[in-house]
């Protein structure tokens, strides 16, 4: 099996971008953390026959994110993108695409949520990092963690592929492009020479 793990900053639009791989709304998005549990998406052959089984896996995962735990556990559900085609479908069976907690909450106190992600980290192989194209790497907190995620990565004894993504990004604003632009420098001078 092929494990795409999704972190980044809270609201940062993770599970966003995994709804549209999903083809499917199984998690909900707002401005604030909507996601406490690592939830797991595993790509099947088959088609569920109905919207209502989208519309349970939507609640339980709604249920769970509602409930208070220390669990790290992976919470698994199928997926079936129709719109994938056939030949896409069928090889990609066996990919499951994670959406773990969104890190830098004002509101907590630990590093809880990061410590959760890093426990995870040597079952994926691939990480795809979300940053906001709006506030990309203007916080010591985010650069810091991905300097610990690269030293991870490369500390580790399996193949970790780290991609990072711009998101939230309006091609005719010239201010967050240059954003962008020096977040994309700042990662080429301090991340790649951790390598």
């Amino acid at each position: 099996m092929i494990n795409i793990g999704f972190i980044g900053s809270v609201s940062v639009g993770k599970t966003t971008i995994i709804n549209s791989l999903i083809g499917n709304f199984l998690g909900n998005t707002n401005l604030k953390r909507t996601t406490y549990k690592p939830f797991q998406f595993i790509k099947t052959e088959k088609e569920y026959s109905s919207c209502l089984y989208s519309h349970e896996i939507m609640k339980e995962i709604n249920d769970i994110n509602s409930k208070t735990s220390n669990s790290s556990a992976l919470n698994e559900y199928p997926f079936y993108n129709d719109r994938w085609g056939t030949k896409i479908n069928s090889v990609y069976n066996g990919l499951s695409i994670i959406d773990f907690p969104g890190l830098f909450d004002a509101k907590e106190s630990s590093n809880k949520m990061e410590d959760l992600f890093l426990s995870h980290l040597n079952n994926l192989n691939f990480v795809f990092y979300i940053l906001d194209s709006n506030q990309c790497l203007n916080n010591k907190y985010e650069k810091d963690f991905i300097n610990k995620l690269i030293t991870n990565i490369k500390n580790s004894d399996y193949y970790i592929e780290l991609n990072i993504i711009f998101n939230k990004y309006d091609e005719d604003d010239d201010e967050v492009l240059e954003l962008i632009n020096e977040a994309i420098l700042t990662i080429k001078e301090e991340f790649l020479s951790l390598i």
